[in-house]
């Protein structure tokens, strides 16, 4: 009983302000306040999504999109640790990378695109590049900060040990910066997400980018709307699949972490 009440309290507080804004918006637009061209009611977005969620060009649209996005982010995060541990480490690289990586976190993904169009043509690849390129400064940056807050203490030991560079790095230092990775990680999967539709609205041949450029050409605002809902639900559930896996992860590190305390 008491487990039924807190899942109803939980859902009521989740729920409230978007029910009491979609309300809003349906009474605004049942009384005209709004301009149904460019802001239709919450119904007819709805209906939208209804008739769009077959078979057809907005099913094909969010498959690329995702698609693009996973790939974008595996690449970028894979890329981030491995950059991001060897700045951690070495005083000299990142003395020497300093600049260049200030220079290219402090562009905007959008004015790199006409840059990729014209090395990369307009397709998936370009769009790729894109994510990679927007994506990687959150691990990169967290995994920095990990690999240089990692406990004196332990690296001591190691260095007493006599372990390999390669060891301290595998057995030490990338294991204790495993909670600002998975951060960075959780924030690289969002942007990767809106990557991908800025790339797919700019330059790209496909996705829902491309699919809501379709339809704002046709003035059919309630398919926008549509995609947006879409790709909201998109970002909620990845991050909270991701926030899921954080949690379950530095629950086992610290249940690690505490046998050997006692060992």
């Amino acid at each position: 009983m008491k487990l039924a009440r807190r899942i109803g309290v939980r859902a009521v507080e989740y729920l409230a302000v978007p029910a009491a804004i979609v309300t809003l918006w349906q009474l605004a637009s049942m009384a005209q306040l709004i301009n149904p061209v460019f802001f239709p009611a919450p119904l007819e977005v709805w209906g939208s999504l209804r008739q769009l969620a077959g078979p057809g060009p907005m099913r094909d649209g969010l498959r690329i999109t995702v698609e693009s996005m996973l790939v974008g982010w595996v690449v970028a995060g894979a890329m981030g640790v491995v950059a991001g541990t060897l700045i951690g480490r070495s005083g000299l690289i990142a003395r020497a990378t300093g600049p260049a990586l200030e220079f290219l976190r402090a562009t905007p993904p959008s004015i790199v695109v006409p840059v990729l169009i014209l090395f990369l043509g307009t397709g998936q690849r370009m769009e790729l590049a894109v994510i990679v390129f927007a994506a990687v400064w959150p691990v990169l940056l967290n995994t920095v900060h990990g690999v240089r807050t990692t406990d004196s203490v332990l690296l001591e030991a190691a260095a007493s040990l006599r372990l390999s560079r390669r060891a301290m790095i595998s057995k030490i230092v990338l294991p204790s910066a495993v909670p600002s990775i998975l951060v960075g990680l959780r924030i690289s999967l969002a942007i990767s997400l809106i990557a991908a539709v800025v790339a797919e609205i700019l330059g790209s041949s496909g996705g829902l980018g491309t699919f809501i450029v379709f339809a704002r050409s046709r003035f059919q605002s309630p398919d926008i709307y549509a995609s947006l809902v879409v790709l909201g639900v998109i970002g909620y559930l990845s991050n909270g699949l991701l926030r899921l896996a954080e949690r379950q992860v530095l629950r086992r590190a610290s249940a690690i972490g505490a046998l050997g305390a006692e060992l």
